[in-house]
């Protein structure tokens, strides 16, 4: 399972872009069952990704660094898609690879009852954060996988399916939720 294909060139993409942010996110959604399988436990041959594009939690983590990741993206010229059309803000950040036309949103999802203002300092203001009730489950227990020439925080296997078990009961998509048992499959 050594190879690499297209979609993962955008997650290894906004990896190694993030490198300066990865001790303050975790990576969390639907490549993370895909990371298991290829990086962590490395014998489990195919497994599928059913995910367009890539997540990152945050936490309570003190960052010290100056420049957001809003900030960074638009320095890098990640893409944006508006959330409201009459607003520049909040963006969803979209990276690209302009060699093959893929491209990916950039997704970061927070407890509701994280600090904000934490948040804002790492993430930035600008960026949309969407929040699930009950995510620091996932936040408080993680371990780190190397991706690439990056060590990368991924959610522990048990609790990422006992997350997964605990929240897909308050999807309204129908479709995201079906996503949600194939990944504790």
């Amino acid at each position: 399972m050594s190879e690499t294909f297209t979609a993962e060139k955008l997650l290894i993409k906004v990896i190694n872009d993030f490198a300066d942010f990865l001790p303050y996110i975790v990576l969390v959604g639907g490549w993370v069952p895909y990371v298991y399988a290829k990086y962590k436990w490395k014998n489990v041959p195919n497994l599928a990704v059913s995910t367009s594009d890539i997540d990152f939690g945050v936490g309570n983590k003190e960052f010290k660094g100056k420049d957001s990741i809003a900030s960074y993206v638009r320095k890098l010229g990640y893409g944006e898609r508006h959330v409201s059309m009459d607003r520049m803000a909040p963006f969803v950040p979209i990276v690209r690879d302009v060699s093959s036309n893929l491209r990916a949103e950039v997704e970061f999802i927070a407890d509701p009852n994280a600090s904000k203002g934490i948040i804002h300092k790492l993430i930035g203001g600008e960026i949309k954060i969407n929040e699930i009730e009950n995510f620091n489950l996932l936040l408080e227990s993680v371990t780190m996988v190397k991706i690439d020439k990056q060590k990368v925080q991924i959610p522990k296997e048990a609790m990422f399916a006992f997350h997964k078990l605990f929240t897909f009961v308050q999807r309204e998509n129908s479709q995201k939720f079906k996503k949600d048992q194939y990944y504790d499959y």
